[in-house]
């Protein structure tokens, strides 16, 4: 009888310390995915941002082609799609416009981080060649 005392309490401490140890790790995993989902895809949005409209294309193609994986790969359906539309619209010399992507993305990205989302469009400089100084 002196057996079932100590082991049966003995018993429940395990299995519960065992189930606050898994659900720590879960919780680790989950924090830990989620900040490199928001990493890469504020590195997305970053290279969208900086690179659309540039007319110098070999700088613009290799930052959009890694922007296209990181959100092929970690945004959202409807952010995968987007980009894909842009891509095909790109492909076959038809003007495409990022804004609908980016203000997913931007809205995505502040959900994430636990901010307000923003109303606005999204604001573009593209100053010229030597025009900097003005800003």
């Amino acid at each position: 009888m002196e057996f079932w005392k100590i082991f049966i309490p003995s018993l429940v401490a395990i299995f519960v310390a065992f189930g606050s140890h898994q659900l720590a790790v879960y919780r680790q995993l989950a924090e830990y995915r989620r900040k490199q989902r928001t990493e890469y895809l504020i590195g997305a949005f970053k290279a969208l941002m900086m690179n659309s409209n540039n007319p110098n294309m070999d700088e613009a193609v290799p930052a959009l082609r890694e922007a296209a994986i990181l959100i092929q790969f970690l945004g959202t359906d409807d952010q995968a799609r987007l980009m894909n539309d842009v891509l095909e619209k790109m492909l076959s010399d038809q003007p495409a416009s990022l804004d609908p992507l980016l203000e997913s993305l931007r809205n995505d990205i502040r959900k994430e981080l636990k901010l307000e989302p923003i109303d606005r469009s999204i604001f573009w400089i593209h100053p010229k060649k030597g025009e900097t100084s003005e800003l």
